[in-house]
């Protein structure tokens, strides 16, 4: 993880994610009340749920880390309303994607439009 997590990214900020994704290097973060956002200046390809990351998180609810993954990942993210409000704490290093977002209770579903016809 490096220098990729929320001591050195966001020291003084109550809600914190930061992401490092190991197959490209990236670290990704959000910082609250420091207007801080690290991305890459080039699209990055959508990380994948088998993808291996650490994450480093405190003070944040399961809304904003589902929308933050979700604007990344190659799925998209269906967050429970009952839950949305619930604060999600986390420090793992080498595990998935897709273990981030079983963990937090986020639920993943194929990426792309809505199925026409559904309606």
């Amino acid at each position: 993880m490096g220098d990729c997590n929320c001591a050195t990214v966001c020291p003084t900020s109550a809600s914190c994610i930061v992401i490092y994704i190991h197959d490209t290097g990236e670290c990704w973060c959000a910082c609250s009340k420091d207007a801080v956002t690290l991305e890459p200046f080039d699209q990055p390809a959508p990380v994948r749920l088998s993808d291996r990351i650490d994450v480093d998180m405190r003070g944040a609810d399961l809304a904003e880390l589902g929308e933050f993954l979700s604007r990344r990942s190659e799925v998209d993210l269906l967050i429970p309303a009952a839950r949305a409000a619930d604060w999600v704490e986390v420090k793992a290093e080498g595990i998935t994607l897709g273990d981030l977002v079983e963990q937090a209770g986020l639920v993943a579903a194929p990426a792309g439009p809505p199925d026409a016809s559904a309606s």
